[in-house]
């Protein structure tokens, strides 16, 4: 099953995340796009490398195909 990987700088909330259907929207103010792979480069059994230089701030993870992100795939983090 494909997957994508998308980090974004998130000013949001958790619990204020704006979802669009299944997935999140990641074209919502809030959110800034750093860097992601495609679902195109990431099928099954693919590996990748995404480089990003990130600033200090609160960054979300996210494969955001139709319900992978509703079903758990997000991870948060923060650069100090």
């Amino acid at each position: 099953e494909p997957h994508e990987f998308v980090v974004l700088k998130n000013d949001l909330s958790d619990k204020k995340l704006p979802l669009k259907g299944d997935s999140l929207d990641e074209d919502a103010k809030g959110f800034k796009n750093m860097g992601e792979i495609g679902e195109n480069k990431l099928k099954s059994g693919a590996t990748e490398t995404l480089k990003v230089n990130l600033t200090p701030g609160h960054y979300l993870l996210v494969c955001n195909l139709p319900g992978h992100f509703k079903a758990g795939m997000k991870a948060e983090f923060t650069v100090k």
